[in-house]
Order: structure tokens, then C-alpha cells, then sequence
């Protein structure tokens, strides 16, 4: 039967809809488990096994290796996971990923007629997309997804076309080369996973293509290519991510290179050692033409088998392979950058995750505004010129870096909020914006005090040692209560009393100050210019203090996400 252009439109409409279901169910699962994979994430230990073993179940829950590993880069980009522990955790999402296959061999593509369960039971789940309940929601949208991802299977078997002898045929000078077939077949797996930026997409077509009569050897050389491919999306949302977070993904991309390489060069053997086991076990040789469903089980045995071995080989060093991952991508980051840190879009993007990137970008805003404060400090104790405008030029930089963090947050809080406009995520959205704003407030207040300061250098204005110490004072309490605003944040716990407290003690300071400045004033012991500068700036940490004392409330009413 000739395979026309109809019959070719038929077969990307039935992939498009597999990956629609594949996207559809694993969205339902991410929103039902996303908060409990991030505290799974969150008490990993340093033992290799542990973290191994986390990838595997966080990879099972989820349904895409691709998704747990750009979670975990954004894990290690945000500070939570080392990179040793990322390194395990992703060995173990290559072998979780696995449970997929056998789900479309033994399940998908097997005798049982799974298609007379599939729309009884998309109709069972299609009121559960219109519910209130969030859980209840996410529930309808994975079964949902579950049912289009295999009446998708099976429009794919029912559009692809046959490999007969004909095709064998026509492209034995491409299937008879023997390694140079081997090295055609991994790179075209390999593209084909990038375009789909799914290996599980890739291998279902793989599957449904060795049971229309492709051969086994060459199916195994596209699934070797399908786990090179996976590595793409992981490296793309690494872009603009740390160099820790550079390490991670350049190693998910060493780990499947590296497996693959040692796969084709013992190919001949390792093919045959998965006939040796097919055969011995009365399964069928996958070798022998005609015999199908052998073909499916060896090549689910084959891209098992695959991870399991190159994780078993590589586990032992860990240690190694970080160090090594270190010398390659050095870490260069630095405080003044003016992008996101520790936002990252990504493949897994669940409403918890996007609340604890966005926090852990708060984190560090918090404390390169609290470096604005030590910055004020030293100006008031450096003498050399030169020095002073490299401060000078710094607390701007900072400045810019504070309003560009603002926007950048903003944008990524507003555009979450709008995407799960739930009332719990809608609360967290609406209280990091404040914390936001308040923080770059803050910022402005220490740029304007450092312009105080400028001008004061520019016109030969000087302070007497007692402005001097009296602002030191103050400017040490508000180091003080900066210290505990980001350690509450960091801990996503805050007393607030202590903030009263400090603010009570700083703004009685601060009264006391002032009222000897008036009399200093009346009695010409400060200079006009040099007292009205000094006046300037006692406000100004009156006005940090009460944005400290902001935050610190706001925490307080912070939902608990860490």
C-alpha cells in the first residue's frame, strides 16, 4: 500500500497529539505533587544513594527526566542542592525515566485493547477540569492527558508506515554498514528528540516504528540518540542560569554522551547479550524477523539497561566528576549582575517552585541592599579620594541593579499570578511584590544618601568626629536589623517584636541626635551646610528602618513555602 502525503499529515497529527498528552499529564502531576517533590528535593543529603534514589521517585511522580532535571538545576542555581547532589539526582532521573517505556510496551502497544477503556474513562475525568478544587482540577487534567497520550499511541501505530522488505530493500546501503548504520541512527535520534524536546515522544515513535518492521539493531542505535537528545532542553534553560547551574546541566550532557559511547563501541555485544536474555527467558529473539512482541520488550530491556549500567559505572565518581565539572565552567558570577540570579523558566515550572526562585531572588536583593549599608558606612570612614568614588560608582551600580531586580521580579510575580490566579499563590505573589518594592525603596533611600555624601566631598564640606560617630551609630543599628530581616527571610520566620523593638531603639536615637543637632545649631558648633547634610541623612535611616520594620510584618504573614 502506498504511503502518501495524507498518510504522512496523519502521523504528525498523531505525534502532536501524543505530546499534548504527555504535556497534559505530566502538568496534572506536577501541580498535584510539585510541593511535596520540592520538600523531597529539600532534605536530601550528601549520601550519593539518597540523592540517586530521589531522582528516580521525584522522575517516576513527574513522567519527565527533562522536567527533574531543569527542577534540579534550578535547585543548584538557587543554592538548594549542591552540585554533588545534583549529579546523583540526575543519574537517577535517566533511570526513572525508564518506567515510561515499559508503560507503552506493556500497556500501549500490547494485545490488551486498552482503547475500550480510554474514552468511558475521558469522559469520567472531563467534569473534573471544571472543578473548583484545585487537587480535583489536577486530577482531571492528568487522567485527561493519560487518555489523549494513548489514543494518541494508537493513532500512531494505525498512521505509521510499514518497513517491509521493499524498505529494507531500497535502504540496505544505509542499514548494512555496519558501525557507520550504528552512528546514522544515533545522530538522527538524537535531532529528532531535540525538535519533539522529548525522549519519550522519540521512543514511542522508535517502538511503533520496530514493530511495523524496523530493525532491532537500528531502534536501539535511535534510543541511544533519544537519551543525547533529551540533554538539549536542560542545556537551553542553563543559558542564563549560575555556572553552578551551567555544571549540572553540562553534566546531564557528559553522563548521556558518555553512556551512549560506551554503548556503541560494545554494540555488536550488547545487542546480542538482549538477544542472549530475550531468548533464554522464551521471549523471542528480537533478531528474528516477524516477531514483534519480542521486539517492543528488548528495546524497553535495552534503554533500561542503558542507564542502569552507565549510572553503575559513574556513581563511584561523583566526587570526580564534580571537580572536573569546576575546572570546566569557573564561577564568574558576580553580585553586580544585572539580571535574575535565581528565576530560571524551565521545563518544570510548578506555582511552588516559581514562588521559592522568586524568593530565593528576594533573598539576594535583601542582601545587596544590606552591602548598600556597610558601602555608607565605610564612606564615612575612608579618607582616600580614590576610593571614595569606586564606592561612589558602586552604590549606583547597585542602585540600577535594585530597580532592574524590581521589574525583572515584578513581571515574573504578575505573569505567575496571572497563570495560577489561586488564592494561595495569588497571597505569596502579592507579598513578595511588597517585599520587593520595600527593598527597592530602601535602595533609592542609600543612593540618595551616597549623592549626600558626594556633594559634601564635591564643596569641601566636612562632618566633626561626633557627626561622624553618631552616624556610625546609627548606620551599626540598621546593619544590626538588616541582619535579622535576612536571616528571618532566609528562615521564613520572623519575630516581629525584635524589629519593633530595634526600630524603637533606633528612632529614640535618632530623636536625640536631632535635638543635640538643633542645639549645635543655635550655638554654631555645626556649619549649616554640613548639619543640614547630617540632618539628611539621620532621616534617611529613620525612613530604613521603618522599611526594615515593613518587611519584617510582611514575613510574618508569609505563607510557609520553604
Amino acid at each position: 500500500m502506498e504511503y502518501t502525503f495524507l498518510n504522512l499529515l496523519a502521523l504528525l497529527g498523531s505525534i502532536a497529539l501524543f505530546i499534548y498528552g504527555m504535556r497534559a499529564m505530566s502538568d496534572g502531576l506536577q501541580k498535584l505533587a510539585g510541593n511535596r517533590i520540592r520538600k523531597i528535593l529539600n532534605a536530601i543529603t550528601s549520601n550519593r544513594f539518597i540523592s540517586l534514589a530521589t531522582g528516580i521517585i521525584t522522575t517516576l511522580v513527574v513522567q519527565l527526566s527533562s522536567a527533574t532535571v531543569v527542577m534540579t538545576i534550578g535547585f543548584v542555581n538557587a543554592g538548594i542542592l549542591s552540585l554533588r547532589q545534583a549529579i546523583a539526582v540526575i543519574m537517577g532521573a535517566n533511570i526513572g525515566t525508564t518506567l515510561k517505556v515499559w508503560v507503552f510496551t506493556l500497556i500501549g502497544l500490547s494485545k490488551f485493547n486498552l482503547s475500550e477503556y480510554i474514552l468511558p474513562l475521558l469522559g469520567l475525568s472531563f467534569p473534573l477540569l471544571f472543578a473548583k478544587r484545585k487537587n480535583v482540577k489536577s486530577w482531571g487534567e492528568f487522567i485527561t492527558g493519560f487518555c489523549i497520550l494513548f489514543l494518541a499511541l494508537g493513532y500512531i501505530v494505525d498512521t505509521a508506515p510499514a518497513f517491509g522488505n521493499e524498505f529494507i530493500e531500497s535502504y540496505k546501503h544505509l542499514i548494512n554498514n555496519g558501525i557507520w548504520s550504528v552512528l546514522a541512527f544515533v545522530a538522527i535520534g538524537t535531532i529528532v528528540t531535540m525538535l519533539v524536546q522529548s525522549s519519550s515522544v522519540a521512543f514511542a515513535l522508535t517502538l511503533v516504528m520496530c514493530q511495523k518492521g524496523f530493525p532491532f539493531e537500528l531502534g536501539a542505535a535511535l534510543v541511544l540518540g533519544e537519551n543525547i537528545g533529551t540533554t538539549f532542553a536542560p542545556n537551553l534553560a542553563a543559558i542564563v542560569a549560575s555556572s553552578k547551574a551551567k555544571r549540572a546541566a553540562l553534566f546531564h550532557s557528559i553522563f548521556n554522551i558518555a553512556g551512549a559511547t560506551i554503548a556503541i563501541i560494545f554494540f555488536k555485544w550488547y545487542i546480542a547479550g538482549i538477544d542472549f536474555v530475550m531468548s533464554s527467558t522464551r521471549l523471542g529473539s528480537p533478531l528474528i524477523s516477524g516477531n514483534i512482541g519480542a521486539v517492543a520488550t528488548s528495546l524497553a530491556l535495552f534503554h533500561t539497561s542503558f542507564n542502569v549500567i552507565t549510572t553503575l559505572l559513574l556513581v563511584g565518581f561523583i566526587p570526580q566528576i564534580e571537580k572536573l565539572m569546576e575546572k570546566i565552567f569557573t564561577n564568574n558570577d558576580e553580585d553586580e549582575n544585572h539580571h535574575l540570579k535565581y528565576i530560571h523558566s524551565g521545563v518544570m515550572n510548578t506555582p511552588e517552585l516559581s514562588i521559592l526562585e522568586a524568593f530565593k531572588e528576594i533573598e539576594r536583593f535583601a542582601n545587596l541592599t544590606a552591602k548598600m549599608n556597610s558601602m555608607i558606612l565605610q564612606l564615612l570612614e575612608e579618607k582616600d579620594q580614590k576610593t571614595k568614588e569606586s564606592l561612589f560608582l558602586k552604590l549606583r551600580k547597585y542602585e540600577e541593579t535594585s530597580d532592574k531586580l524590581k521589574l525583572d521580579i515584578s513581571i515574573y510575580l504578575t505573569q505567575l499570578n496571572a497563570d495560577e490566579a489561586g488564592e494561595e499563590i495569588s497571597e505569596n505573589t502579592g507579598k513578595l511584590l511588597a517585599i520587593s518594592n520595600e527593598l527597592e525603596t530602601m535602595s533609592d533611600l542609600y543612593f540618595t544618601m551616597s549623592k549626600l555624601l558626594e556633594k559634601k566631598d564635591e564643596e569641601n564640606i566636612y562632618f566633626l568626629p561626633d557627626q561622624r560617630e553618631n552616624l556610625k551609630k546609627i548606620l551599626l543599628l540598621l546593619e544590626n536589623m538588616f541582619a535579622k530581616m535576612n536571616n528571618s527571610l532566609a528562615m521564613n520566620k520572623v519575630d516581629v517584636s525584635v524589629f519593633k523593638i530595634k526600630k524603637v531603639e533606633l528612632v529614640e536615637l535618632k530623636n536625640q541626635l536631632y535635638r543635640e543637632y538643633l542645639q549645635n545649631i543655635e550655638t554654631g558648633n555645626y556649619g549649616i551646610k554640613a548639619g543640614s547634610i547630617y540632618n539628611e541623612l539621620l532621616q534617611i535611616c529613620e525612613r530604613v528602618s521603618e522599611n526594615i520594620s515593613n518587611v519584617a510584618k510582611v514575613i510574618a504573614k508569609q505563607k510557609k513555602y520553604k
